[in-house]
């Protein structure tokens, strides 16, 4: 065992070595073909100096000296060619001139620049000079391979997940710069981050952010330096405002980005890959432990314990929902010294648009939104009055971890509540007739009568309706179920009125129409009011199922 635990240790250290070897044979190459190279009004010196034990840490100087007056210019160029982007290393003509461009991965500022010995900034790229286009090519090519066998050195940043959680709860810590003092504390749960930024100068000030690693956006992640400030800043995916924040123990809001700071430029250049690796880890974990629902009972019993009570503030509101595909929302909302006001919501999951179940964010609260398309399938109350009829519903989330599950089981729930078998129509027309016939007896409308009524044959049916109160109006429709649309039986909802509209087939004036007991001109459309979802769309199905069985 110590034989093996030896041979990997020397393998390792000999590759090390053949590495180091190879870059600064490669470097070595790159010196000689930095040339000097003049142009009408200035000559530039190049040279470059490297750490044999550290060949991938370049210094690289340039010396202008203008031909008129003879003055000189030197800048310098810190940086790693582990940072270079392999992608980002072009020759072009500028003039007359020819330049190499050497890009940091993903334009970072990650080179030191200098001039005349004195640092002056951080910037994302440098440049280097050749004397003809040929030149330019070769330095393109050689300075790529030198970026490529630099990969091939150990990283003194953690290289995995695991040591990158250590390694950010050890390092993103105390520090000082002049008289301005850093205090943060992290604290890591599986993907869950809560960091603390306490930060003291002539006026103290307290910060707080809570949020999911997978949250971020691995491309978003930059190193920004800002005076003598280094911090680590990172963005959301599609800037959602997914992270809880919290400014001197003021109300609390919901932003789209976060920052880390550290002591030194080095330590932010390893925060910059840890948080990436962190970022990519979380990903794995979120998609480990999404929870898939297989029936719709399993998604909504999941809803129904997690849709409750949310107190923050001067807000809360009571929650309860019913683990049903036709269910009701019950809401009892307080804001801060109004009166509570009650909401209550009938909707079924059947309507509910996969597309329109959406997670937002409304200064502290977090809202996840029902919605059921162009339709305004969801009856809703307040205070226990019928409201008009909506297409969609929101309800409130203690935090973003938890609108997520409830997202995905809302999701799943649309889904399975259509796999599940719910009313069906029946075989005959005479049954579908006595059902729908019953219906509208037992369904009582305000001020309106509605009877249906058998004609001489099965599939001759006759409405009566008959509205009172300020309206009133009398009307009989007679018609033949073959003469009608099936495919255009469908909802007729404005405001607070809820009808099933039919129509006649190619919109033809064949049904006889009377009008407060006389004649009058044939209509192709007909409506039948319901104050209940539920039953309207039982209804049309009762209707549709009738019409292809006279049609045969």
């Amino acid at each position: 065992m110590k034989k093996s635990i030896f041979s990997l240790f020397f393998v390792g250290l000999s590759l090390a070595l053949f590495a180091q070897a190879d870059l600064n044979s490669t470097l070595e190459s790159l010196k000689n073909q930095l040339t000097e190279v003049e142009t009408k009004s200035a000559v530039f010196g190049q040279t470059l100096e490297w750490d044999a034990q550290k060949p991938y840490k370049l210094k690289l100087t340039i010396l202008e000296t203008g031909k008129k007056k003879g003055k000189e210019k030197v800048s310098t160029f810190d940086f790693s060619l582990k940072d270079v982007d392999l992608n980002a290393i072009r020759s072009k003509t500028n003039k007359d001139i020819v330049e190499v461009n050497i890009f940091m991965k993903s334009k970072q500022k990650l080179v030191i620049f200098s001039q005349e010995g004195e640092f002056k900034s951080y910037v994302s790229q440098l440049k280097v000079y050749a004397n003809d286009a040929d030149s330019g090519k070769a330095l393109e090519k050689i300075i790529e391979q030198a970026a490529k066998q630099a990969k091939a050195f150990p990283s003194s940043c953690p290289a995995d997940a695991t040591t990158g959680y250590t390694w950010m709860m050890d390092n993103v810590a105390d520090f000082s710069v002049g008289d301005v003092a850093k205090e943060q504390s992290l604290k890591i749960d599986g993907m869950i981050l809560d960091y603390h930024l306490v930060t003291k100068g002539k006026k103290d000030k307290v910060e707080h952010w809570f949020f999911n690693l997978a949250d971020l956006n691995k491309r978003s992640v930059k190193l920004q330096i800002k005076s003598k400030e280094f911090y680590v800043e990172a963005k959301t995916k599609r800037n959602l405002k997914y992270i809880f924040y919290q400014k001197d123990e003021s109300k609390s809001s919901y932003t789209n980005k976060i920052k880390f700071y550290t002591a030194n430029f080095e330590q932010a250049k390893c925060l910059l890959s840890v948080l990436e690796l962190l970022i990519e880890d979380s990903e794995k974990q979120m998609k480990a432990n999404t929870p898939s629902f297989t029936s719709a009972k399993q998604a909504l019993d999941v809803l129904a314990k997690e849709v409750g009570t949310v107190e923050m503030e001067k807000y809360k509101i009571l929650q309860e929902l019913k683990p049903t595909c036709a269910t009701t929302l019950t809401q009892n909302e307080t804001k801060g010294s109004s009166d509570a006001k009650d909401k209550e919501f009938r909707f079924n999951y059947l309507d509910v648009k996969a597309k329109r179940i959406e997670i937002g964010v409304k200064g502290n609260l977090v809202e996840l939104t029902l919605g059921t398309g162009k339709d305004k399938l969801i009856q809703a109350y307040k205070d226990g009055e019928l409201g008009s009829y909506t297409n969609k519903l929101t309800i409130i989330a203690p935090n973003i971890e938890k609108a997520k599950l409830m997202k995905i089981a809302a999701v799943d729930a649309a889904k399975l509540c259509k796999d599940e078998a719910g009313f069906k129509p029946f075989g005959s027309v005479k049954e579908n007739f006595d059902w729908l016939a019953k219906l509208l007896k037992e369904h009582v409308v305000p001020e309106h009568e509605q009877r249906l009524e058998a004609g001489d044959e099965d599939c001759k049916w006759k409405l009566v309706s008959i509205q009172s109160g300020k309206k009133q109006l009398e009307e009989v429709f007679e018609f033949s179920l073959e003469d009608l649309d099936e495919k255009k039986i469908k909802w007729k909802i404005s405001g607070k009125k809820l009808a099933i509209v039919v129509n006649a087939k190619y919109k033809e004036k064949n049904i006889k129409y009377y009008k407060n007991g006389e004649p009058d001109n044939y209509k192709n459309v007909f409506s039948i009011e319901f104050n209940d979802i539920e039953a309207a769309r039982n209804a049309i199905l009762v209707l549709k199922k009738a019409v292809e069985l006279c049609k045969g």
